[in-house]
């Protein structure tokens, strides 16, 4: 009997939007030197504990909340109204990478080299600084840290970093033995009902990118090492798949579109 391989695929994905003394933060629960690193979510004791801590720390940013995994979600203050505006992009960028660095133990920034400009971009008198983060080069997909700007200095940031991430040699990329493994591997996606796709080497594009995939699981989520490579299913639907680049083992497949 053939054993079928399903992966139920939501159209719209979340994005993560993204002192003194530290001694008291909570750290998410981590087991070391492991391949993939496993994140585990935090308990709601936890995540209240690290809340509180910021808050003290930061009670001009009194409205920040933590996700299980120790992100803030979101984290206002009410702006300087006699301020001064922010014009220079190259001020605004290091405003924000300071901030980020100053609340580095919050939000589990271990290096400061793993903080990647991504984009900035002014709004009217506001602007808002992106970043990414990277393990040794490498860019963790789909995990975005924004900083808004405004007047005199920061006014909202949502940031998190997953920890004590492992990157093993992978080997060179092998379009070949990627097209055999993933042929005949099925998934369902909704639009407008569910549609059922089987892959075949011909869906898949030429292009791909080395990245870290933070895979989700109930309680947990794996940074796999990851090929990001694009398909194409009937001309028409895209997608990213995303390939364990040591096992080759099917990750994810995550649409381009919204229906």
């Amino acid at each position: 009997m053939k054993i079928k391989k399903y992966l139920i695929i939501p159209i719209l994905f979340p994005i993560l939007w993204g002192c003194e003394n530290r001694s008291a933060i909570v750290q998410p629960k981590q087991e070391m030197q492991t391949y993939p690193a496993i994140n585990t979510a935090l308990s709601q004791k936890d995540i209240d504990k690290l809340q509180n801590d910021f808050k003290v720390a930061y009670p001009e940013m009194s409205t920040a909340t933590f996700d299980e995994y120790g992100f803030i979600s979101m984290s206002h203050k009410r702006p300087d109204a006699n301020g001064s505006s922010v014009w220079s992009k190259d001020k605004a960028i290091e405003m924000a990478r300071s901030f980020i660095l100053d609340v580095a133990e919050f939000v589990h920034l271990e290096n400061s080299e793993d903080l990647l400009l991504n984009d900035s971009s002014k709004y009217g008198d506001r602007w808002i600084v992106t970043f990414q983060q990277q393990k040794l080069g490498i860019p963790v997909y789909n995990n975005k840290i924004r900083v808004l700007i405004y007047n005199s200095g920061v006014n909202a940031i949502e940031a998190g970093f997953y920890q004590n991430i492992t990157v093993p040699e992978a080997p060179p990329f092998d379009q070949e033995a990627i097209a055999n493994k993933i042929t005949g591997y099925e998934f369902i996606f909704y639009c407008w009902g569910p549609v059922n796709v089987v892959l075949d080497k011909d869906m898949m594009g030429t292009e791909h990118q080395l990245v870290l995939y933070p895979l989700r699981k109930e309680n947990y989520r794996q940074i796999h090492l990851a090929w990001q490579i694009p398909l194409t299913v009937s001309n028409s639907f895209e997608f990213l798949l995303f390939v364990d680049a040591i096992t080759f083992e099917v990750l994810a497949v995550n649409p381009l579109f919204i229906c």
